[in-house]
């Protein structure tokens, strides 16, 4: 993956992380991984990527801009 569409995220749990990239416009899809060191467990992503990992545990999350509404 190119290393330019990513960026880390100081967010220390999946609900920052979350909201961080919710928060930012060029975000559109993030990473969490609680077992990485503390600066190192939110990756934020300007495209959406998946890729397949059997070395560890992630959370991933679709984060939609623009005037999609999503209720509880």
């Amino acid at each position: 993956m190119d290393q330019g569409s990513s960026w880390r995220s100081s967010a220390s749990t999946t609900s920052k992380c979350a909201e961080d990239c919710s928060n930012d416009q060029m975000c559109s899809g993030f990473s969490f991984d609680p077992l990485s060191e503390d600066y190192e467990k939110c990756r934020l992503f300007a495209e959406s990527v998946f890729t397949k990992d059997n070395e560890g545990t992630q959370v991933v999350g679709w984060c939609p801009k623009g005037n999609s509404m999503f209720y509880p």
